[in-house]
């Protein structure tokens, strides 16, 4: 489950961001659980990638995106690390980290800021569907080689 630094209220929007997130870490990568997170017809947007749309075209989103990371993906367990989450209306707004671990220890950590927009529609257990979710961070690490690009700092040379 994602990591709260900040207090978080338990609600039906609060609850589906876990599952959701959940469902992609500690190497479980259960993208077929992410996607049922969403509204049937439901649009998800990762990074300057262009949306996508539907439960199955959210599920081919993670099949096209796995192959362009650089690395071996595989030996990878992603977790999160939120910061600040605000509830407003039908609205989540969340600042966090996605964190990328191997053999538990961490190689890279991007911020990243989403925004969740819910349906008013509910799961059997209560929990609210994601009507829509834009991610917006810097995924340029995980596609490329940034050392001529950081000028202070350490590199980032693609996942092992």
């Amino acid at each position: 489950m994602p990591e709260f630094i900040a207090k978080v209220e338990e609600t039906p929007k609060t609850r589906m961001l876990q599952r959701q997130l959940g469902s992609v870490e500690e190497g479980k990568n259960d993208f077929n659980l992410f996607t049922l997170c969403f509204l049937e017809d439901g649009a998800y947007q990762f990074g300057n990638f262009n949306p996508s749309l539907g439960r199955q075209g959210i599920l081919q989103g993670f099949y096209n995106l796995v192959p362009l990371v650089k690395g071996d993906f595989s030996k990878v367990k992603v977790n999160h690390d939120i910061w600040i989450l605000e509830e407003v209306g039908d609205k989540i707004f969340c600042q966090m980290d996605t964190v990328y671990k191997i053999d538990d220890e961490e190689k890279l950590r991007l911020p990243c800021f989403a925004m969740y927009y819910f349906s008013g529609e509910f799961d059997e257990e209560g929990r609210e569907y994601i009507k829509k979710l834009q991610t917006f961070l810097d995924t340029s690490p995980l596609f490329m080689d940034t050392s001529s690009l950081i000028p202070n700092g350490a590199p980032f040379k693609g996942l092992p």
